[in-house]
């Protein structure tokens, strides 16, 4: 039961702002009576918050609002590790908050495309907390460059062409000096952390004799370790893109702090699952090295459902390939998977899609076996914490910043659960999701007086 009145600020977030007694500011806030997540199931417990930090306990006094949670599900907030989609709009934001996500990862991003009034906005409490590794790091013809240039740049970027993306979107790391070069712009340009790309890199060939590519397989593995170091000397992290069991044990052994993706992301690739299956040596490696791993197992079930969707429709025959693909891809997925969770290597959520889609990677490691809830839980409230470091998120205790979820619902009994909350609670203020936009046909025309 509130022992105070709350007002309205903005039409965006409701906040305790003062008394009904004394006209004085509001000390804390207290949230009662609620299941409240800690670290290994629920127990009910209060949460007492002040100045946007969870205080160790509250002085129950008379400047103390009290919100009664009895009956719901409370949980620090979710990140996405690997999203690409973090346009500058409430609408945008509340695709994120629609299912608890208010810390994102946005590993490659035309540079032009984040003004000073975009990083400004995601400035704001009332919106998720975005960082970028702006262009990524990649060579000549490798991804991203023919993605930009072909597809983006055309259709998304106004028409941008390869002049005005090289050096923005994407950058080239051919030797030591100019990967020197290209850390030193990614630092001018504000990164807050490292792209790169390695596609499997075991086939990599260097250019020919006039400086031309010869292959697509993204950075020479030689230059990785070289590059890592360089980034961390910048204070820089680097997350990487990879294919193959291969690209996997480069980017261990050269100190690559996350991995975008994990190798049969998308299925069993046509060189084979050997080429993709990790080993004990590697699981092993990524653990010593403290690798975080983003897996996008969660792209596999999509990938497979536009195949079956396709127009024309598949024959019967292509239908049963499709199924024993699926199958066999997912029981990759979930030896991967396995094999990494054994030797302690943390696995992270990421989407690589839609800001709405961030429940499907941790339902997906779920469903194939490789994860109980609890340990989904456990993972996806440990992944901010691992992405942005140098804040106290992705907690409940004494000191973390009171960023929280209220949930009507047990989310051990069904991850679904994030997409009914009751409460959204960001920098210790109570946020209000916006109405939706009245269809023209229910505005009101003004009359006359």
């Amino acid at each position: 039961m509130r022992s105070t009145s709350a007002c309205l600020l903005g039409t965006l977030y409701l906040a305790a702002c003062q008394t009904s007694e004394r006209n004085l500011p509001i000390a804390e806030t207290v949230y009662s009576g609620g299941q409240v997540w800690n670290g290994e199931g629920f127990e009910i417990s209060d949460i007492a918050i002040a100045d946007g930090r969870i205080l160790e306990s509250y002085r129950n006094s008379k400047l103390t609002v009290e919100t009664d949670i009895s009956g719901k599900f409370l949980t620090p907030a979710l990140a996405n590790g690997h999203q690409h989609i973090t346009n500058a709009n409430l609408q945008n934001t509340w695709q994120f908050f629609d299912v608890g996500v208010y810390y994102v990862w946005n590993p490659n991003l035309y540079s032009d495309g984040l003004s000073a009034e975009s990083r400004a906005f995601y400035g704001r409490t009332d919106t998720v907390d975005v960082e970028t590794s702006l262009g990524g790091v990649t060579e000549p013809k490798s991804h991203p460059e023919p993605l930009y240039v072909d597809s983006l740049g055309p259709y998304v970027y106004n028409g941008a062409t390869f002049e005005d993306l090289y050096q923005k979107a994407f950058h080239y790391g051919r030797t030591p000096e100019e990967i020197v070069e290209t850390l030193d712009r990614l630092s001018s340009q504000g990164t807050d952390f490292v792209k790169i790309y390695l596609l499997n890199s075991e086939d990599y060939s260097p250019p020919d004799a006039n400086g031309d590519p010869t292959g697509t397989t993204g950075l020479n593995p030689e230059n990785i370790a070289f590059l890592v170091e360089e980034a961390h000397a910048r204070g820089l992290s680097v997350i990487a893109h990879v294919e193959s069991r291969y690209d996997v044990e480069v980017c261990a052994r050269a100190g690559v702090d996350f991995l975008g993706h994990l190798p049969g992301y998308y299925g069993v690739p046509m060189r084979g699952v050997e080429s993709v299956r990790l080993t004990d040596d590697d699981a092993r490696l990524l653990a010593e090295n403290n690798v975080g791993v983003i897996p996008t197992y969660g792209l596999g079930p999509a990938s497979f459902q536009r195949k079956r969707e396709a127009d024309p429709p598949p024959s019967s025959e292509a239908l049963e390939k499709l199924a024993a693909d699926e199958k066999e891809g997912y029981e990759l997925q979930a030896e991967n998977l396995i094999r990494l969770k054994s030797f302690g290597v943390q696995i992270m959520v990421g989407t690589d899609l839609f800001p709405g889609r961030a429940l499907d990677e941790p339902s997906h490691w779920i469903s194939i076996g490789a994860m109980s809830p609890i340990e989904a839980l456990s993972a996806m409230f440990a992944t901010g914490p691992a992405l942005f470091d140098d804040r106290r998120i992705g907690c409940l205790d004494a000191g973390c910043e009171a960023d929280f979820l209220v949930l009507d619902d047990n989310p051990i009994d069904d991850l679904a659960a994030f997409t009914r909350i009751a409460r959204w609670v960001k920098g210790g203020q109570e946020l209000m999701r916006p109405d939706p936009p009245k269809p023209v046909a229910d505005i009101e025309e003004p009359t006359e007086e």
